[in-house]
């Protein structure tokens, strides 16, 4: 499976779009719930809600959500990613 991060933007689902057509299993992670019905049409196995940038407010969720996950592919810029800024 597949996580792909930001994928409620442009980037994210262009990305989501190409996996898909490529029979991948994708878990898309979106700040929003209002990006589920779209990215499930789209083919997205599992769609999590959730903000990087709020990791420690959820110790283990992040960790809990990436279990079976074997590849990353993010488009998003967080805090704790970011370095010097």
């Amino acid at each position: 499976m597949i996580l792909v991060t930001g994928a409620g933007g442009k980037t994210g689902k262009a990305v989501i779009k190409a996996l898909v057509a490529r029979g991948a299993v994708v878990r898309a992670f979106v700040r929003r719930a209002e990006h589920d019905s779209t990215l499930t049409a789209m083919g997205v196995g599992d769609v999590v809600v959730g903000d990087m940038n709020k990791r420690s407010r959820s110790p283990g969720r992040l960790r809990e959500r990436t279990r079976s996950i074997t590849s990353v592919q993010t488009s998003i810029r967080t805090k704790w990613l970011s370095h010097g800024s």
